[in-house]
């Protein structure tokens, strides 16, 4: 829990125009320190006839900050800010060094920053409003706000994905960027790179089969005879196995499917936060879940059940007695995961449109699942009454390489490092820099005393390019 005091002091700098605004200043107490800022925003920044504004929240932080010194600005991602700022430990822990000013934006339609309100900001008539190039285009008026021209953008994920687009569509203000665990290839539909053969779902699995083959088998196994459950009726013996909390409520292929989803699901969680100490980002988790989630599967006989939902206690808790699988996971757009709180409505919304997830193809540890193109356009029209555009992202950004000063990380254990830039050409300022032991953009993390080897020196490594940048 995050504990908040209040203090009516003015903020003055003359770093910042009048166009960013302070709230009633809120100094947040954490290991990171940060003042919430508010900024006015056009709901539509492309139509010259609507007027209609809304406030974003910012994280600013300018205790190092000195005129002509940079600012780093996180670029948000898929949920409230303070989530981000609080896992993204390595700005802070540079920014002394580069005497840079820190500046975390919330994406539209996360955390607070919602257009119409928290009631009715996801009625499907206001959602249109949510695009990549509307969100950037609230980054780039907050950037202008400030009086630098040295402007390093940071993210992790989609915001790292949103990193390197802005560093493509705004070089006049963003001076480099850094893409942590970006996947521009697997979401954009283009080809990965040929040194990249492995889809997300066979990234995962590589994850557990890295503990042990015997681990991926385990899994693999126990999936299929819930598979063989559900699919021959035996209802009863498949929730008591998966220990649901209603089990009269699973009585149905569909409903079955789901909860082999919310399954999959915790796996797929573990294997993107398999982090080497204990973390509370997007779950509650500890250090190396991977292996500890191998280490209860393999205290089952091969196609016992069991064993996945033993596995799975490492991410939805290993003290329930029982599980409701439709309040733990949100069947959505997305087939790795939306998420199951009120920004689950926006990400998924963002996969039925511009971002189309991967779903799986070829084998994996996980059951058959229908996912395709066709499943999706049909779920996202009557959800939401558009039609997905898997074409835009290749369209708008699929030249990436005409770019320049971007520094693409990318973590071994990390399912959708297989999706990201593996290549660099220096000759552009373009690095690519693979952490064999990190998971999903465990740089972007604060440094810690767990940390391998290989994480330490690819900071190090990041700190030296933003440092010639910045010459």
């Amino acid at each position: 829990m995050k504990l908040f005091t209040h203090s009516t002091t003015p903020f003055h700098n003359h770093l910042l125009l009048s166009i960013i605004t302070l709230s009633a200043l809120t100094k947040i107490t954490h290991s990171y320190e940060y003042e919430i800022r508010y900024i006015d925003q056009p709901v539509d920044h492309f139509n010259y006839e609507n007027h209609d504004e809304f406030k974003q929240k910012l994280l600013v932080n300018l205790k190092h900050w000195k005129e002509g010194s940079p600012i780093f600005f996180y670029t948000g991602n898929e949920g409230p800010i303070e989530g981000f700022a609080d896992n993204t430990g390595f700005i802070f822990d540079i920014a002394e060094q580069f005497k840079a000013g820190i500046v975390f934006a919330e994406h539209r339609y996360y955390g607070t920053s919602l257009p119409f309100g928290a009631e009715n900001s996801f009625k499907k008539e206001n959602l249109g409003y949510l695009s990549i190039e509307q969100a950037m285009a609230d980054f780039a008026k907050v950037i202008k706000g400030y009086k630098t021209d040295r402007v390093i953008a940071f993210g992790g994920s989609y915001g790292g994905m949103l990193a390197a687009y802005m560093r493509y569509t705004y070089p006049h203000l963003i001076h480099g960027a850094i893409a942590a665990s970006a996947p521009i290839y697997l979401i954009s539909g283009q080809p990965q790179e040929k040194s990249q053969t492995l889809n997300f779902f066979q990234a995962v699995t590589k994850d557990y089969t890295n503990f042990s083959p015997e681990c991926s088998a385990k899994i693999s196994a126990g999936f299929s005879t819930l598979l063989e459950l559900a699919q021959n009726e035996k209802y009863e013996e498949f929730n008591k196995i998966t220990k649901q909390c209603n089990p009269a409520s699973i009585n149905s292929m569909d409903k079955a499917m789901h909860v082999l989803e919310w399954a999959r699901n915790g796996f797929v969680m573990m294997a993107m936060m398999d982090y080497p100490y204990k973390a509370e980002f997007m779950a509650d988790l500890p250090a190396w879940p991977v292996n500890e989630a191998c280490k209860r599967a393999l205290n089952f006989n091969l196609n016992s059940a069991e064993s996945v939902i033993a596995a799975t206690s490492v991410m939805y808790g290993e003290n329930k007695e029982c599980h409701d699988a439709f309040v733990e996971y949100i069947h959505c757009a997305d087939p790795t995961g939306c998420g199951n709180n009120l920004e689950a409505t926006a990400w998924d919304y963002q996969a039925c449109t511009q971002m189309i997830l991967p779903g799986p193809k070829g084998y994996d540890m996980f059951f058959p699942d229908p996912w395709n193109i066709t499943t999706l356009t049909d779920y996202c029209k009557t959800t939401y009454d558009v039609t997905p555009n898997p074409d835009w992202l290749a369209m708008k950004y699929g030249k990436m390489t005409e770019t320049s000063r971007i520094i693409w990380s990318n973590g071994g254990l990390d399912p959708w490092g297989p999706g990201g830039v593996h290549t660099s050409d220096e000759s552009k300022e373009i690095y690519a820099l693979g952490i064999p032991m990190g998971a999903h953009h465990l740089d972007m993390r604060g440094a810690n005393a767990e940390d391998p080897d290989d994480v330490v020196e690819i900071r190090k490594r990041e700190v030296e390019i933003i440092g010639k940048w910045l010459e």
